[in-house]
């Protein structure tokens, strides 16, 4: 299955790196002000008004009414997506790399920038409340509510500064987490080896794909005799810490 078709590959990916939040922050409580960072964190990187209108500095009126819109419609595509996907089990059935995956070649999945990296790692309380105090003098100085395209564009800008402005301790953690995460994917996406231990990354691919090429691997034998087909699966979660998960 391809990515949803609001959702670029590169949001798919980020959004899968967050799902596993999203199951946590439920079991903890926690999903309401952890959705509000997290669609907060999504609009920082992938800004709706940049993909309706690339980098115009003003808007219509008209125009505004449109982006305010369809931010409103991104957030509730959010909630749906993080909603569906809870659940492993959803997840893997809904995963575009799930062929890849079973022959270990670790999908369509692509190293993150160095800004994503900084931003998952750095993006904390502190430069959140930063931001927030950037949007309420911005808005004191217009005189009005800051427009949603304003209020991306700052908070972007705000990113942008934080990182390159970054110490060299910081950026080099940055750059090791970067390089880290391309030998991983280089890693997983080997077939050349596949009689050698797979790594977690392997281990977990394979669990996300697993309802999907059991069910492809029986949907032919199902239609030939007309019986029904089931299968249990069990054991070990590397993404879970090791905990115990199934699907059938």
């Amino acid at each position: 299955m391809a990515p949803s078709s609001w959702a670029t590959t590169e949001e798919w990916d980020w959004l899968i790196t967050r799902n596993q939040e999203s199951a946590d922050a439920t079991k903890r409580g926690r999903y309401t002000p952890w959705f509000n960072g997290v669609s907060h964190d999504y609009f920082s990187m992938y800004p709706t008004w940049q993909r309706l209108y690339g980098d115009r500095e003003q808007l219509t009126s008209e125009e505004e009414v449109v982006l305010a819109e369809a931010i409103k419609t991104r957030r509730r595509q959010l909630a749906n997506w993080f909603h569906n996907h809870r659940s492993p089990a959803r997840l893997a059935r809904a995963s575009p790399y799930a062929a890849a995956a079973a022959l270990r070649k670790g999908g369509r999945k692509r190293a993150p920038q160095p800004r994503e990296v900084y931003c998952r790692l750095f993006y904390d309380d502190e430069q959140k409340a930063a931001v927030q105090e950037e949007l309420e003098d911005a808005a004191q100085t217009l005189g009005r509510k800051l427009t949603c395209e304003e209020t991306m564009r700052i908070t972007r800008s705000h990113i942008d500064r934080a990182f390159e402005g970054a110490s060299e301790v910081v950026k080099d953690q940055v750059s090791a987490r970067v390089a880290e995460e391309k030998e991983s994917l280089i890693t997983a996406s080997r077939v050349d080896d596949l009689d050698r231990e797979p790594t977690p990354e392997e281990y977990q691919a394979a669990i996300e794909a697993g309802p999907t090429v059991l069910h492809d691997m029986l949907k032919p034998v199902v239609k030939a005799h007309g019986w029904v087909c089931s299968l249990i699966a069990a054991g070990p979660c590397p993404e879970e810490g090791g905990e115990i998960r199934s699907y059938a």
